[in-house]
């Protein structure tokens, strides 16, 4: 799975990886190998954000409001953050903060899967603090 593939990269830098995820989560709608890969880009990237020692959160919550319901989706890292001044920018192709190391994609694929998904994508992050990457899913209709 996903985590697994994550842990092990986590691992070989010494990054805790905390996991909380919720219980009984209703059905997405959507692809779930899409939603993986998701996971792992922005997992991917929280890692390579930590140069060594750090925190991978990645997080599950289901919220109801009305008659909306989604799942939230959070993958938050303690690394080195992203400038205030590339936020606006970070989900446009070929747009990287990994130098040469990038491709500038991940995130583009990213958005892209998530906008696919009727869902949406928000990013918080301080220079220095770290990043959060929230993801909103609608949840299947019954």
């Amino acid at each position: 799975s996903a985590f697994s593939l994550v842990n092990a990269q986590a691992k070989l830098g010494r990054v805790n990886v905390v996991m909380d995820l919720a219980r009984d989560l209703p059905r997405l709608l959507g692809n779930p190998i899409q939603i993986e890969q998701v996971v792992i880009n922005l997992a991917n990237n929280a890692l390579d954000a930590m140069s060594q020692d750090g925190t991978l959160t990645v997080r599950t919550r289901f919220v109801q409001e009305a008659s909306s319901r989604w799942v939230c989706l959070f993958v938050s890292d303690t690394g080195s953050g992203i400038p205030a001044e590339m936020i606006r920018s970070i989900f446009e192709p070929f747009v990287t903060t990994k130098g040469e190391r990038g491709t500038g994609l991940g995130l583009w694929i990213v958005k892209g899967i998530i906008q696919n998904h009727a869902g949406k994508l928000s990013v918080k992050s301080r220079v220095g603090r770290g990043t959060i990457f929230k993801i909103d899913l609608p949840v299947v209709k019954l």
